[in-house]
């Protein structure tokens, strides 16, 4: 019989939801599990750090939580928090699992959480969609190698059958050099050369911003096709599962879905590059939508879909290999 596990929890995301589209918070998820937070100074079995923060670390070493006690989550690649990829994390926790990360880079990688709507307009009528592509993704910025922020920013700015939807892409100036200042100081305290590159477009509204939607999915069922461009090529995220659940055909840029086990016959992968793009979207377009959606609706249903990707069952994974790292001390 497991034992229940006590949790010193820290980290930059510690008093965050669990993943975007949850209500479930990281402690909640925990006492969901079964086990139990505890301050580090009543002798915690483990340390549980959702994104590295290096005051929590130094906080848990004076306490005496040693490295066979310290397990890392990372939630966020190294262009959002090159913190999680400080040498700190190769000899200061005993285990790293990835959320979302390529398998091929971190044999801990689990699959992003996901989380299926009661409803979802996949199930609809298609024929009033329109042939438009549809990005959603707030405007972010990034000055470190392998950022794709800058690529959506082309991609708005260079392809006029686009429209946006997302937070900030309407940023007064003054808010964004503050972000870009802010930036330019996390790469540099963190030993990343910073590339000016990640600011190409940063200072341009778009023509073709629509608003910031309430409900994303509302948003996405009036289209037939997505561009789906993740924050970096290490991390798959919520993105394309929001694409799917909205009854877009995705074009893709981000990791090689392939190594995810995701049916190729339900995304165009896109190298990140326009041209690649929009050859892409010619491709989509081939695409017999009804059967497309068909495909997708029965994969999206399937219990191997959910046994590998429905929030629950990933978090069950993830507690499985930390009980086990803390048994095999």
């Amino acid at each position: 019989m497991e034992t229940t596990l006590r949790i010193f929890l820290g980290g930059y995301n510690a008093n965050t939801s669990e993943s975007p589209g949850s209500e479930t918070t990281v402690k909640e998820r925990v006492t969901i599990h079964g086990d139990s937070l505890v301050d580090v100074s009543n002798h915690p079995d483990i340390f549980l750090c959702f994104d590295f923060l290096l005051s929590d670390y130094i906080l848990s070493r004076r306490n005496g939580i040693t490295r066979s006690q310290s397990i890392l989550i990372r939630n966020e690649p190294i262009v959002v928090r090159p913190q999680n990829f400080h040498p700190f994390t190769k000899v200061g926790f005993g285990l790293v699992i990835d959320m979302g990360r390529d398998p091929k880079l971190n044999v801990y990688a689990e699959n992003w959480p996901q989380f299926w709507p009661q409803t979802y307009p996949l199930t609809g009528q298609h024929e009033n969609r329109s042939n438009r592509v549809v990005i959603v993704n707030g405007n972010k910025v990034s000055v470190i190698k392998g950022e794709l922020y800058s690529l959506r920013r082309k991609c708005i700015k260079c392809l006029d059958f686009i429209d946006v939807y997302g937070t900030d892409w309407d940023m007064r100036l003054g808010k964004q050099v503050r972000y870009v200042l802010s930036h330019l100081r996390i790469a540099l305290e963190n030993s990343q050369l910073p590339r000016i590159s990640g600011l190409r477009y940063w200072f341009r509204k778009p023509k073709n911003w629509l608003g910031s939607p309430q409900e994303k999915l509302n948003i996405l069922s009036n289209y037939k096709f997505s561009l789906v461009i993740e924050n970096s090529t290490e991390f798959m995220t919520e993105k394309i599962f929001d694409s799917f659940f909205g009854g877009c055909i995705p074009i893709y840029v981000g990791p090689d879905l392939d190594h995810f086990g995701i049916p190729r016959d339900l995304y165009i992968q896109a190298e990140p590059n326009l041209e690649s793009i929009i050859e892409g979207l010619e491709r989509a377009k081939k695409i017999n939508y009804t059967d497309w959606k068909t495909r997708t609706q029965d994969w999206l249903a399937s219990s191997a879909t959910h046994e590998l990707w429905e929030a629950d069952k990933v978090f069950q994974r993830i507690f499985s290999k930390i009980g086990l790292t803390v048994r095999g001390q």
